[in-house]
């Protein structure tokens, strides 16, 4: 009976620590420093509604001329974003593939951050946004972030769901 109880306590512990599982990123190192950007990209959809009718488009973007910086400063906690990139956007609309190039973007503008484990919150100009810092080592940072875009005027509803992911390596 002995014998039972243990197996049944074993497998109890077992089965709740499996579902306790966490996938954590890797973060071994310190955000701290300048990071210069190597890729871009994005993915989402928008979804519009006029009158009862309801569109919707899947998009994807990838960076080329990617020429900027990112700086996380200490004391206080500022970032500095300095250079641009630019986007090659491909739409699918109704089964139809649209591509365009999107030229000369800011990256951020400058601001404040947090980072709270692997979420990183930066504040501009009175807004806040939460990413997700999927790798952080010496040498590279790859962060995620998702915004939800809500554009809906004049009876047109037009949300645009974008998820971003760039990758950075550190300025020796």
């Amino acid at each position: 009976m002995k014998k039972i109880n243990l197996f049944i306590i074993a497998i109890v512990l077992v089965l709740y620590s499996c579902s306790n599982e966490e996938v954590t990123p890797l973060i071994s190192s310190d955000i701290l420093g300048t990071w210069i950007a190597t890729s871009v990209d994005y993915g989402g959809q928008t979804v519009t509604e006029v009158s009862g009718q309801i569109l919707s488009n899947t998009f994807t973007g990838e960076g080329y001329d990617i020429d900027f910086t990112v700086t996380f400063n200490d004391s206080p906690k500022t970032y500095i974003s300095d250079g641009s990139y630019s986007i090659h956007l491909t739409n699918t609309v109704l089964g139809q593939t649209y591509t365009q190039d999107i030229e000369n973007l800011e990256f951020l503008q400058d601001g404040s951050w947090e980072q709270n484990g692997n979420k990183l919150i930066i504040e501009s100009q009175g807004e806040e946004t939460e990413g997700t810092i999927e790798k952080l080592t010496q040498n590279e940072l790859v962060l995620s972030v998702e915004t939800i875009e809500d554009l809906s005027e004049q009876g047109a509803t037009i949300i645009s769901t974008i998820v971003a992911k760039v990758t950075f390596v550190r300025n020796n």
